[in-house]
């Protein structure tokens, strides 16, 4: 887990723009998931 968390932080250094935008991407990619299951399951449970 530290290796790989330590390649992340290298790259986050060396690619500190572009890594800075995948994560932001990643990030709302799976909070609008989220939003969306929860939502989906919300109204199945109203039914």
């Amino acid at each position: 887990t530290w290796i790989i968390f330590g390649g992340l932080l290298t790259l986050a250094i060396i690619y500190d723009g572009v890594f800075i935008q995948l994560v932001f991407d990643f990030s709302i990619l799976i909070v609008s998931g989220l939003i969306g299951y929860l939502t989906a399951r919300k109204i199945s449970n109203s039914k």
